[in-house]
């Protein structure tokens, strides 16, 4: 009542010190949003490698991450791109730096090490959960969604090359306020490719016929439908990532 905000009791337990009768604990600001996050995924090899690596994760001060990376071309070289890419970026992220560092340092690192043409995109979202705004940075990947609570949806491209390419990239967010019951759909170039002319036309009319609210449902459908587009016929490596917010 006294903070006007919703709060918390940050640890289980309650120490008291020197026999003193007086309990001293902590509380802290109790965050608004909460994330369920479904994937589904198929690989071009069967029994091989997939090139597609993932990532969500609880991050400090009340973040959300969810990220997706996809290695140029598939199989074993691929596989080793995008888990290098996705590592290195949990590893800055948990140690506390910010976004702009964690993926110039990235690039740097795999722009030394990649001898070849072996890159890796890198789709990446960072939602604060006390208000919901959500920061997107993509650097190389394909489309990401958002499917609105109310139906309609929205579009989100990439304009820069993957990481490792050039020696400097530049980062270009952008902040989408997210709300109850909105989802956010990552998916790798075989997604969005599927079919004879594909593009990302046909995943917001794909978005539009799925009905379910269960991200994992959500995922698998869409997934589904992206192999029908393509007959079975397994061209590339494809990861469908959902992640959906709620109060």
């Amino acid at each position: 009542r006294v903070m006007k905000k919703r709060m918390k009791r940050d640890g289980a337990s309650c120490m008291f010190k020197d026999g003193a009768d007086i309990c001293c604990f902590k509380i802290v600001e109790a965050v608004k949003y909460q994330f369920s996050t479904g994937i589904a995924r198929d690989i071009k090899d069967e029994g091989g490698l997939s090139g597609d690596n993932y990532s969500f994760m609880e991050l400090e001060r009340g973040r959300y991450m969810i990220a997706l990376s996809d290695g140029m071309g598939t199989g074993p070289s691929a596989a080793l791109e995008s888990n290098s890419a996705i590592s290195l970026l949990e590893k800055y992220l948990e140690a506390g730096f910010d976004r702009d560092i964690a993926l110039k340092s990235i690039n740097s690192a795999m722009g030394l090490k990649s001898a070849d043409d072996n890159y890796a995109t890198m789709d990446l979202c960072i939602t604060d959960l006390y208000t919901g705004i959500a920061e997107f940075t993509k650097v190389g990947a394909a489309s990401t969604f958002i499917k609105r609570f109310d139906g309609t949806s929205e579009i989100i491209y990439s304009t820069t090359l993957p990481i490792g390419i050039l020696s400097d990239i530049a980062i270009e967010p952008k902040l989408i306020q997210l709300s109850h019951g909105d989802m956010v759909i990552m998916i790798t170039d075989g997604v969005e490719e599927a079919g004879e002319s594909g593009d990302e036309k046909w995943v917001v009319s794909a978005l539009q016929k799925i009905d379910s609210r269960n991200p994992q449902q959500v995922a698998e459908e869409l997934l589904q439908m992206a192999a029908e587009r393509n007959n079975g016929i397994k061209r590339d490596d494809m990861t469908v990532l959902v992640s959906k917010i709620w109060e």
